[in-house]
């Protein structure tokens, strides 16, 4: 067990020491995101090897948790995020980077461990796939957030009222309901039994600009 704990500590080390190099690339300008994306990918790769190593003894990664004292992950949230934090600061502060690039790390290291993705495979498998942005979006199709069921579940319910009022469309059926002056934005759904207005909206120009050109030969 104490070699264990030795190797985890090693890692973690590795960790902070990348961090502080991403950290100080970052600082000096745009000029240098690629060198500290280099870093950061190290990070990534040390933490992922630390998620593995203590994989067989998770008590080990418990302790390094309770010594920086990193708070749980709520219910329901990727547990990769204490990782995350744990591994995405320097040894004596809490996580400099932003609450979205941190939540992004924690998505990449969930997809890459749940792709079984060993950490001196990582920056290849990072590469394969698209880099970060793509892995945090596979991750996020995998594992939609509560807020995000809550919201698609919402928005079901409201276009089941929507199809529930809508309104077979004839001959001035448009015209005739919107009479005030203005731009307007139209759901029609088209079904076997002919176009059926679902609802409508106010809206602006900029609303207006979403809308795609329409054919010249419609």
């Amino acid at each position: 067990m104490a070699e264990y704990e030795t190797e985890a500590e090693t890692l973690l080390l590795a960790c902070f020491r990348r961090f502080a190099a991403f950290a100080a690339q970052e600082r000096t300008g745009r000029e240098n995101m690629a060198q500290a994306q280099k870093h950061l990918y190290a990070v990534l790769g040390n933490a992922l090897g630390l998620y593995w190593h203590t994989k067989e003894f998770p008590d080990v990664l418990d302790r390094l948790y309770k010594q920086y004292e990193v708070p749980e992950v709520e219910l329901g949230r990727n547990p990769f995020m204490r990782l995350a934090r744990l591994t995405l600061r320097q040894p004596n502060a809490t996580a400099e980077v932003g609450k979205s690039q941190l939540q992004r790390c924690a998505a990449v290291l969930r997809y890459a461990a749940e792709c079984d993705i060993q950490a001196d495979a990582f920056l290849t498998f990072i590469s394969e796939q698209g880099g970060m942005v793509r892995c945090a979006r596979l991750d996020a199709e995998n594992h939609p957030s509560p807020e995000r069921n809550r919201a698609e579940r919402q928005d079901r319910e409201r276009l089941a009222k929507m199809r529930q009022c809508a309104r077979q469309l004839r001959d001035r059926t448009l015209t005739q309901r919107l009479t005030d002056p203005g731009l307007y934005m139209v759901l029609i759904e088209v079904a076997e039994g002919g176009p059926r207005m679902l609802g409508y909206s106010p809206t602006d120009e900029r609303g207006a600009r979403r809308i795609p050109m329409p054919r010249q030969d419609l």
